[in-house]
Order: C-alpha cells, then sequence, then structure tokens
C-alpha cells in the first residue's frame, strides 16, 4: 500500500454554490456511469473529493465557466481577478496531471477523452431537460482561502482513498 500526504491552498465559494458544483459534479458521476454500463472504467474514483479550486491566496471575483473535459479530467475553467492569486495544482498520486490552466476540478472520467466529453455532454442535456436552475457559467466572490490537506492511501489498479482536512479560513474583508 502507498500512502501520501499533500497540503495546497484552496479558493472557496460560498456555500450555496459549493453546493451546487456538488450536485453537478454528482450528475456527472451518473453520466459517466451510465455511459459506461454502471461498470467502473477504472480503479480511480471519478470523484476523488468534492469540487475544489487550487488557487493560492485567491479571495476575490472569480468567473466560473460551464464544465470542459481536459484530458479526463472534468473542470469549470476560472478567471480571477485577484491580486496574488496564482494556480497551484498539487500532483495527485495515481492520477495524470491536473489541467494546466485555473479551473475548479469536478472530477477524473478516465484516459478516453471522448467518454469525458459525452459525459459533460449528457450531464448537461439532463440540467437543461430539468427543472433546476441552470447556471453554464456564473461569477461568484471567493470570500476566503484554506489549506486543503489530503491523506491519500492506494494501490495501484486496487483502490484509491482519500480524506481530507480543510485549514483555517483567511477571509477577505468585504468592501
Amino acid at each position: 500500500m502507498n500512502a501520501e500526504r499533500l497540503t495546497f491552498d484552496c479558493a472557496f465559494l460560498n456555500d450555496t454554490q459549493m453546493a451546487e458544483l456538488t450536485q453537478e459534479q454528482s450528475a456527472l458521476a451518473t453520466a459517466l456511469a451510465r455511459l459506461n454500463g454502471k461498470s467502473r472504467p477504472s480503479w480511480r474514483p471519478f470523484r476523488l473529493l468534492p469540487p475544489f479550486c487550487p488557487i493560492a491566496g485567491a479571495a476575490g471575483r472569480i468567473r466560473v465557466a460551464k464544465p470542459i473535459a481536459i484530458a479526463g479530467w472534468i473542470v469549470r475553467p476560472v478567471s480571477f481577478d485577484v491580486a496574488g492569486g496564482r494556480y497551484e495544482p498539487p500532483v495527485l498520486p495515481g492520477y495524470p496531471p491536473l489541467p494546466a490552466i485555473p479551473c475548479v476540478i469536478l472530477g477524473y472520467a478516465g484516459t478516453d477523452q471522448t467518454l469525458a466529453e459525452s459525459a459533460v455532454a449528457e450531464s448537461e442535456a439532463a440540467r437543461n431537460d430539468s427543472k433546476e436552475p441552470n447556471t453554464p457559467e456564473f461569477s461568484a466572490t471567493a470570500w476566503y482561502s484554506a489549506r486543503l490537506t489530503l491523506n491519500i492511501s492506494w494501490e495501484e489498479g486496487k483502490f484509491y482513498t482519500v480524506t481530507r482536512e480543510i485549514g483555517k479560513p483567511h477571509w477577505q474583508q468585504r468592501p
């Protein structure tokens, strides 16, 4: 068994927006399972964490784009106008590198890019057909950032577990 502890900074949106991103993450996982015929495409979990945005020093206005697939990752690209904000994605053991663009990480769909794109399209179509509010893109204020610590255990091809701790928040003063 392998084990690793990672610590990095993340920006956090308000609770309502984080809950909506978590619902979207669940819908993407459901779409991916349906496309795979309910079989797991990989020993790596799609949702290793709730949605997270590894931007250090990010408290301020953030523009969150609609979900896209990049190299198997399903993400929402972000742009931010934050003095001193830096996108610093961690290296997650057992996974390919996170996208090089600043983003909210929703999950990993595996090495099949077409499958990842199909999951995004199916999830978006389901959202358009539902009575849920459709928020393909939105702007938000990240009022705080915090250190996220992950304790990861895995055995190649068999299992992958993650526990997390969110450190003390660093609040931005409201104008």
